[in-house]
């Protein structure tokens, strides 16, 4: 499924442009951006495993680490 999202807080983090999926500002956009991922079924093939990639970023683990380097940085 591909991740259509407007330009809400925070949702660039998971979403990148063209990889596994859009972001976009206008109802028109919107309709453009649905229909090309319609006809590209070799993109909505891929986008699950992009955004699988994407994800492993935001593990537990990993959130732990970048707090406590933050932390240890000041």
């Amino acid at each position: 499924i591909p991740i259509i999202s407007t330009d809400v807080g925070g949702v660039e983090f998971f979403v990148k442009n063209g990889y596994n999926g859009y972001i976009y500002s206008t109802d028109d956009e919107a309709s453009l951006i649905i229909n090309k991922c319609l006809v590209n079924k070799n993109f909505m093939n891929q986008m699950p495993n992009r955004s699988k990639k994407i994800l492993c970023n935001f593990s537990l683990e990993n959130m732990v680490n970048q707090t406590l380097e933050s932390y240890f940085s000041v």
